[in-house]
């Protein structure tokens, strides 16, 4: 089946159709629409996900109502035909407290590794008198995006990951490093990763990330995309507001070690809600959307 639209986009656009039937943005809960979405979530979910909030619902409804084994959009219409709507606006309305809930939840927790992250940065500056801080964005490419699922974006992060984790070269005197997968309209499934390095040997900040960035073209064979946050133009929108956190930092300098607080604070910013990831691979994984693993 050739399909236009990615899973990412689909599933936040499923998120706000929800959203919209259950604040009665939308006066009406039209059976044809429930019926499609129906269909088309069943195309793209997987039963090894997690679902949040709204999206859980679906999945419970296509349990529940024994949608599993009608494969149609014309079947589903026949099945659904003897509902009334009001019984979809309902079903979807008991799930409002639990998408709420979610959302506070994902917000209490980026609180939490906000500051386990700011604890573990403040021990890995310590270790030495200069470090290398480094920021890299990576995704996949938009005229890619539709090939892109969930499960795949996670195991090719992992081969990323299981690099830094070896520290040998190009990631060798890594100290700390950190990262955030998030699910936008634009960029769909992407990640944030911060890198700190000893700043004695390492000290090549653009050159490191453009190293983490082929790396991660090659994993997805060239499918994915990378931003250097090293890039020179980049960094002077930053210099000229005072705000640059990354490059070499100093730990005898309050203000630098200070910006660089404040620039990590990004990866977990708490009222991003937006770019919330609607399902996970695994129920342990909603208790971290950021990660931060260092060798102290």
């Amino acid at each position: 089946m050739l399909v236009d639209i990615s899973e990412s986009d689909y599933f936040i656009g499923l998120e706000g159709y929800t959203i919209n039937l259950v604040d009665k943005v939308k006066e009406v809960t039209c059976l044809d629409e429930v019926a499609k979405h129906i269909f088309w979530f069943k195309y793209f979910s997987k039963p090894s996900y997690w679902y949040f909030g709204y999206l859980r619902a679906w999945s419970d409804l296509i349990r529940r109502e024994d949608f599993l084994c009608v494969n149609s959009i014309r079947e589903i219409k026949e099945v659904i035909n003897s509902y009334s709507e009001t019984y979809f606006y309902e079903f979807f309305k008991s799930y409002e407290l639990k998408h709420k809930s979610d959302l506070r939840f994902h917000q209490h927790n980026e609180v939490r590794n906000l500051n386990s992250l700011k604890v573990k940065l403040g021990e890995a500056i310590k270790l030495y008198s200069r470090s290398t801080v480094i920021r890299v964005d990576i995704g996949m490419k938009r005229s890619k995006v539709c090939e892109a699922r969930l499960d795949k974006f996670y195991n090719d992060f992992e081969l990323l990951r299981s690099d830094f984790s070896k520290r040998q070269p190009p990631f060798n005197d890594l100290v700390l490093f950190a990262w955030a997968l998030e699910q936008g309209e634009t960029k769909g499934y992407h990640c944030h990763i911060l890198l700190v390095f000893n700043g004695h040997k390492r000290n090549k900040c653009w050159g490191i990330a453009q190293q983490v960035g082929k790396r991660w073209e090659e994993i997805t064979e060239r499918k994915g995309y990378y931003f250097n946050c090293h890039d020179k133009d980049y960094l002077k929108v930053y210099e000229r507001a005072g705000t640059l956190g990354i490059g070499m930092i100093q730990r005898d300098d309050t203000k630098s070690v200070d910006r660089m607080f404040n620039a990590v604070r990004y990866l977990v910013k708490p009222e991003k809600e937006s770019q919330h990831l609607r399902m996970k691979t695994s129920p342990s994984s909603w208790k971290r959307s950021i990660t931060s693993r260092g060798k102290l």
